[in-house]
């Protein structure tokens, strides 16, 4: 029996209806009366078919289906869009029909190909996604990779061959090296910033204790400039208040935090002119800005 797609190319499917036209010869033959007439009604068809010529839908039918059958010999896929433009290319002019029915499963097989090809190359990039996400999970937390290194050794021990767990074993010991020599440097790093920042902050309450031997002008000035030394050290603008810049969590709230507010706050003073003697002014922070949660803010020692 013909598919469904070469029934429509065909118009009919030539089996089928050839069963169909012995089964309605049968059937008139079987409803003749007599013997004379059952015989005088066979001879008719057969001389109908001898001179009538084959019936056209038939014919239509064997035409194209003599195309369909040289053409699939060339494509051992018969459902690729190659297949189905071959045997457009290859009905005449004259079935026009069949040759649009032909075009049409081209294209829709070549929209098929298309989405196929999309959906295997959405899945190859989510199942890279994921190994990426992984092996970031495991550059970040070296510790994990030590484990799932010494989960893939035994792995790798009872199957040395075993070519999945070999190239895992190498991509996750290489990001958990990477992830501990980034470690080890961050720490070497936050050592020296922290050594750092001690030091600026000592010279800082250093700087105004010894300001304190000053009367006021001269003390003012020394004030100012230990505060603004102080604040600058920090990659700190001195001269805008510190709700206004994006300063760190981890400087603002860190160990240095009370000497980093008093500094900004010296920093910030106006002087003023009554009786001779420096006044403090405060600047108040802009609209908008963000707040400074003092009790977060280190006690200072």
């Amino acid at each position: 029996m013909a598919t469904p797609f070469q029934t429509s190319l065909f118009g009919i499917d030539p089996i089928k209806y050839r069963q169909e036209r012995s089964a309605e010869f049968d059937r008139l033959l079987a409803a003749q009366q007599s013997p004379q007439s059952r015989m005088g009604f066979a001879i008719g068809n057969l001389l109908g078919g001898i001179f009538g010529g084959e019936d056209p839908a038939l014919a239509r039918a064997s035409a194209i289906q003599s195309i369909y059958n040289k053409v699939a010999q060339q494509f051992p896929d018969q459902t690729s869009p190659e297949f189905y433009k071959a045997l457009a290319n290859a009905i005449p002019a004259e079935y026009a029909d069949a040759k649009i029915i032909a075009s049409e499963k081209a294209q829709a097989a070549e929209l098929a190909s298309l989405d196929r090809q999309i959906k295997l190359s959405k899945a190859g990039r989510e199942a890279t996604e994921g190994e990426q996400k992984e092996l970031k999970f495991f550059t970040e937390n070296p510790d994990q990779a030590t484990f799932e290194l010494q989960r893939l050794a035994k792995i790798i021990e009872a199957d040395p061959n075993n070519q999945a767990a070999l190239a895992r074993y190498e991509k996750i010991a290489t990001a958990g090296t990477t992830g501990a020599i980034t470690r080890a440097g961050a720490e070497e790093k936050a050592a020296v910033d922290l050594k750092k920042e001690k030091a600026l902050t000592a010279k800082y309450e250093k700087d105004l204790k010894d300001a304190e031997k000053f009367g006021p002008a001269e003390r003012w000035d020394a004030e100012t400039d230990a505060a603004r030394t102080l604040l600058q050290g920090y990659g700190i603008d001195p001269t805008k208040p510190l709700q206004s810049q994006n300063i760190p969590s981890s400087i603002l709230y860190g160990p240095a935090g009370q000497s980093i507010v008093s500094a900004s706050e010296k920093a910030l003073r106006k002087k003023t002119t009554e009786g001779g003697v420096p006044g403090v002014a405060p600047a108040a922070a802009p609209a908008g800005s963000k707040v400074i949660d003092f009790s977060k803010l280190p006690a200072k020692k």
